[in-house]
């Protein structure tokens, strides 16, 4: 699925375990409760994205972009954390949730 263009879908519930997803974008989607466990997010795009409840165990998360992304109650290994509140900005369009709250951040 690498460079693929998923923006604006609705992806609540599906999996992405063990999925190459570099440069995918992913802007825009619904991705509650979505399976992203081990799967490799390079490049990504997830600008505006839903991921409530998503998992993501063992993800790699590398040159992605997060701005305005919700990842309320997403558990994410320290240093999974630590590299996305690095570079966490905005609020989400839908949930008006800001990112760095929703990741949490201030509690590192």
């Amino acid at each position: 699925m690498q460079d693929a263009n998923f923006e604006g879908s609705n992806l609540e519930g599906a999996s992405f375990f063990d999925a190459k997803l570099k440069q995918t974008n992913l802007s825009n989607t619904n991705l509650t409760n979505a399976t992203l466990d081990s799967s490799i997010m390079d490049g990504a795009d997830l600008t505006n994205s839903i991921l409530v409840d998503a998992f993501v165990f063992n993800t790699q998360f590398k040159d992605v972009t997060i701005t305005g992304s919700d990842f309320t109650n997403v558990l994410l290994e320290k240093r999974q954390l630590d590299y996305l509140c690095s570079i966490a900005s905005g609020t989400n369009s839908i949930s008006e949730k800001k990112t760095i709250e929703t990741l949490e951040c201030n509690n590192l």
